[in-house]
């Protein structure tokens, strides 16, 4: 369902069609209207960090730490930049879908790993990729999320951890 029929009653009573409403509108002003439900605390915004470019994600996520995709993939001193993050949200599609599992090995060889929150979109994956990511799901350790996000869930885990 893309699309949901917004109906009206006409002056005898007659439902009629006004318009169409988006599930991409409905699921903006969701993120417009519920921003402020993600990351309660500065306690939560310090100890969060976002690997992305999806500018959805980010402004679910705004007051974490948005870091910058390219330098994070080239970051011989992971251990550094992750120091005192116990959360990160990590976008697969902004990572590269052949550069994914390098990296996410790279995040676990970190001293005091944060818990890994997956986003990724299924049709960008191989059927390879996707077995990989259905083993991930059980560890711990991981979280992983398909877009499109169940948000209420998203949050949950992010308040959480």
């Amino acid at each position: 369902l893309r699309h949901l029929p917004v109906t009206v009653k006409d002056e005898n009573g007659n439902p009629r069609l006004a318009g169409v409403i988006s599930m991409r509108d409905l699921f903006g002003l969701l993120v417009q209207r519920h921003v402020d439900l993600g990351l309660h605390t500065e306690r939560l915004k310090k100890e969060t960090a976002v690997l992305t470019h999806d500018e959805s994600l980010l402004q679910l996520t705004k007051g974490a730490q948005a870091l910058p995709v390219g330098r994070i993939l080239r970051e011989e001193k992971l251990d550094v930049t992750l120091a005192g993050v116990k959360r990160l949200i990590l976008d697969l599609e902004s990572v590269g879908t052949s550069k994914w599992s390098a990296f996410l090995a790279k995040i676990l060889a970190v001293p005091k790993a944060p818990q890994v929150i997956l986003v990724y979109d299924p049709a960008e994956h191989d059927e390879s990729s996707l077995k990989s990511l259905e083993k991930l799901k059980g560890k711990k350790g991981f979280t992983i999320f398909q877009k499109p996000v169940d948000l209420f869930s998203f949050f949950h885990v992010l308040n959480t951890l």
